[in-house]
């Protein structure tokens, strides 16, 4: 078991060569005046970064400090070597960091298409946009028929496929998912975690908080562990596996 290393270490765990991982070191922050999250240090690995934890652990307050929905009272936050530590969720997108929230964010009345249209907002090419709608459809098929319905009509997992779509059109690099599957049925969540492995197949980084914890460690790329507001665990997914303790105290599986 390994608490909080440094994230910038070279200690030979295919740590990757791409300069735009994002990377947050000793970060304090919370809500009011309580915190939540105590000196934590993270990063987005290769493929997908699972953040497990109990409930109340902190896991959708670091996410949040990750893409600048909440501010570092300390420590501090960057992209390669861009500096974000003071930056709010807009700048983030700009460096190419994206949140789907939990529900999807979704714009209900509007047409698959027009939540598309909107991941593009901050893009200044059309052609650009054009071209990544085209991609993001076809890496989710299933939305290719459904552009002209509103986003309501979809199924609970087809809306999830489109928050997934409307975030590619953004161009971002790394994603943060914050408990994608929450709120679906338990027969969707292997859809979800399916979606995610897309995701990372088209060239982004993935950070996921879940609670599926099962289901998840099968698209595990790396995995952190947070209890209390600390790291109580760092490593890959083959490491946690001989960590039956740590398993049954903070997750629940045994």
């Amino acid at each position: 078991m390994s608490v909080d290393p440094d994230p910038t270490a070279d200690d030979g765990d295919a740590v990757s060569p791409r300069a735009d991982r994002l990377v947050v070191e000793d970060v304090v922050t919370g809500y009011g005046n309580h915190e939540i999250i105590h000196g934590v240090s993270a990063r987005s690995h290769e493929g997908v970064t699972c953040i497990f934890g109990p409930n109340g652990s902190g896991k959708s307050t670091l996410i949040k400090a990750m893409g600048g929905k909440l501010p570092l009272w300390s420590g501090r936050k960057r992209m390669g070597d861009r500096d974000l530590t003071d930056a709010n969720a807009s700048d983030m997108v700009d460096a190419g960091i994206i949140t789907v929230p939990q529900d999807g964010g979704l714009f209900p009345t509007m047409t698959v298409r027009e939540n598309l249209l909107l991941g593009g907002h901050s893009v200044d090419d059309d052609d650009v946009v054009r071209r990544r709608i085209d991609d993001a459809l076809d890496a989710f098929p299933v939305l290719s028929d459904k552009t002209a319905a509103q986003a309501r009509a979809l199924s609970g997992g087809q809306q999830m496929m489109l928050s997934f779509a409307r975030a590619m059109v953004s161009g971002a690099d790394v994603f943060l998912l914050d408990e994608p599957s929450a709120g679906l049925a338990p027969a969707l969540v292997d859809d979800v975690m399916d979606q995610v492995q897309t995701l990372v197949d088209s060239g982004v980084q993935v950070v996921l908080v879940e609670q599926n914890v099962k289901t998840a460690l099968r698209v595990a790329d790396h995995v952190y562990i947070l209890a209390q507001g600390r790291t109580q665990f760092d490593g890959p997914p083959a490491d946690l596996a001989e960590e039956d303790e740590l398993i049954e105290l903070y997750l629940g599986i045994n």
